[in-house]
């Protein structure tokens, strides 16, 4: 086991448009049953917080097993510590924060150009095989409206 520590879990596509329901009663009960402590959710999202001594690296699974036994579904399991959300919170790079997205990967993609027209990204892992989180940010800047010339300016 290691050290107890504070995580937080984002669950993909659950609670959207109606489908994928996992009641956030229910859910906290199911994580409270593999172990985990103070689960707290917020609002339908599938943001939890949570503590727990489990490996890091193997919780993401059971979780999903887990939630997949008692509901029914199976979403995706996404966990960062709350300090690796503030550091997302503070590199945005854009001013007005109104209408920033921000995506977070379960691993950096790798990308292979064979020509400056087209490219292909695949996931893939840091050097000693260990996941390494990535950030994707889109903002109003990234949008902008085309010239008169038909690029971005």
């Amino acid at each position: 086991m290691s050290a107890r520590r504070t995580l937080v879990a984002l669950l993909r596509g659950i609670n959207v448009g109606g489908r994928n329901s996992v009641p956030m009663a229910g859910l906290r009960s199911v994580l409270e049953d593999m172990g985990l402590e103070d689960v707290t959710t917020y609002i339908q999202s599938g943001n939890v917080v949570f503590r727990s001594e489990a490996h890091v690296k193997s919780l993401p699974a059971k979780m999903e097993d887990a939630i997949a036994d008692a509901f029914g579904v199976r979403p995706a399991v996404l966990l960062r510590t709350p300090a690796e959300l503030a550091k997302v919170a503070e590199s945005n790079p854009f001013e007005d924060t109104a209408k920033v997205h921000v995506v977070l990967l379960a691993r950096r993609p790798t990308c292979s150009s064979s020509s400056a027209a087209s490219s292909t990204c695949t996931s893939g892992t840091a050097r000693g095989g260990r996941s390494s989180p990535a950030t994707t940010w889109s903002g109003r800047s990234a949008f902008a409206a085309p010239s008169a010339t038909g690029t971005p300016s």
